[in-house]
């Protein structure tokens, strides 16, 4: 990925300026300074944030100067307004462990005009736009964090604000993603951690996401932990794992199965809301040789395994309508039935059952793959009924057939694959 670098021009404006405002503002310089060399509250580790640049934003929601006319600013403001937010949000936030600092405006505009950045891939192999820096870049980053006195630094390296369909009108208030990429530096700039945070917004404008970017502090933090408790790889990428199901936490998603005796049918669809990180409900409609199945059902998930796959155990209630098979028999090339003496018909009964069953999921950030087996008790012991039998009908062929039709009846062997996905 490549963005164009828009460096400052220095205007020098002294000579006009009063020397009553040149005193006014070299004692709001000492106090600046003073502020910043002041002593870090103790316990704490300070996070120094550098913000974005306009080249570093991104939307397909609306055009960059239709975001703007939302303040009356220009397009490059727009990029400021979300910036702004979002650094003024972080160092407001409180933590018992760490603080969030604020860069200079000058000394924010000095590393971006030295910035270029690529796409790269984080430790658990997620995307992210990385920060390219050489030798000069990172000496300038320690001199900047030594003046603050900071343990961490915070690059803010792109922000996208992005829907799969972006509207066709101008209406700030649609439901959008703001994907925000950074990486967070240690004082000899090893990436303690780096990659994207996902928000979700119902609101495009800026103002109307400073209620939501204290969950980027936390997630962040999160993964700071993980990063400072210098754990084994697999410890860390299953503690990783766990804080990125929290993507999915109370999210709505809609799943298709396929399967043998599943309890929304061989074909299904279903409507999954995921309670907490433990459990969901679900409810769903299918077809199967047992005629049209709905139901509904709640899945709980064992263990903080931490890892894709995950255990759980499942319990359903399900409803078939029943319906007529015919086994046997030929039809002609206008679909007539040619020898009917050799057909039998059954009618598949209407029933209840509850399944019972257990599987594993596969996680993939917002899609999940659930292997699943299991058995339905009917709640009625009904079998197949015999509408019609052949003469031509072998007594053994006859015998295969209803064995099969009762296979086909409500209950019995579950085993199936479902796939999901959640809305994020």
């Amino acid at each position: 990925m490549y963005f164009s670098l828009i460096k400052p021009t220095k205007i020098s404006v002294w000579k006009y300026v009063p020397w009553t405002f040149v005193l006014l503002c070299f004692c709001f310089n000492v106090s600046s300074i003073a502020q910043v060399n002041a002593p870090a509250e103790p316990g704490k580790s300070t996070i120094l944030v550098i913000g974005l640049q306009p080249t570093q934003f991104y939307s397909n929601v609306y055009y960059i100067d239709e975001l703007a006319r939302l303040n009356d600013t220009s397009g490059s403001k727009a990029t400021e307004l979300y910036s702004q937010a979002l650094v003024e949000v972080l160092t407001r936030y409180t933590s018992n462990k760490y603080r969030f600092v604020a860069a200079d405006a000058a000394e924010m505009a000095s590393i971006h005009a030295r910035s270029t950045y690529v796409d790269w891939q984080n430790e658990y192999k997620e995307p992210y736009v990385a920060l390219d820096a050489d030798t000069v870049q990172d000496v300038a980053m320690k001199n900047l964090m030594q003046k603050y006195g900071a343990d961490y630094l915070l690059s803010l390296n792109y922000y996208l604000i992005y829907r799969n369909n972006p509207p066709a009108y101008y209406n700030p208030v649609i439901r959008a993603r703001h994907q925000i990429h950074y990486e967070l530096f240690d004082a000899t700039m090893r990436i303690a951690s780096a990659g994207q945070i996902l928000l979700t917004s119902s609101d495009a404008r800026a103002q109307a996401m400073r209620p939501l970017y204290p969950q980027f502090a936390e997630v962040l933090l999160s993964r700071l932990a993980i990063w400072e408790g210098n754990y084994t790889e697999k410890q860390a990428l299953q503690k990783y794992v766990l804080l990125r199901e929290r993507l999915i936490k109370n999210r709505w998603g809609g799943g298709l199965s396929v399967g043998w005796g599943m309890p929304y049918g061989w074909f299904g669809a279903e409507l999954v809301r995921n309670v907490g990180s433990r459990w969901d409900v679900s409810g769903g409609i299918g077809v199967g040789p047992s005629g049209f199945k709905a139901g509904a059902g709640l899945r709980y998930y064992l263990l903080d395994y931490g890892t894709r796959f995950k255990p759980f155990f499942g319990a359903h209630y399900a409803w078939g309508s029943g319906m007529t098979i015919r086994m046997g028999g030929e039809n002609d090339e206008s679909g007539n039935l040619i020898n009917e003496e050799y057909t039998t018909q059954f009618y598949i009964p209407s029933n209840h059952a509850v399944h019972l069953k257990t599987g594993f999921r596969w996680l993939k950030t917002n899609k999940a793959f659930l292997l699943s087996a299991g058995y339905g008790i009917a709640l009625k012991d009904k079998r197949a009924e015999v509408l019609f039998n052949g003469n031509d009908v072998p007594t053994d062929v006859f015998s295969r057939r209803r064995n099969w039709a009762n296979r086909f009846i409500i209950g019995g062997l579950d085993v199936g694959i479902t796939y999901i996905i959640y809305f994020l």
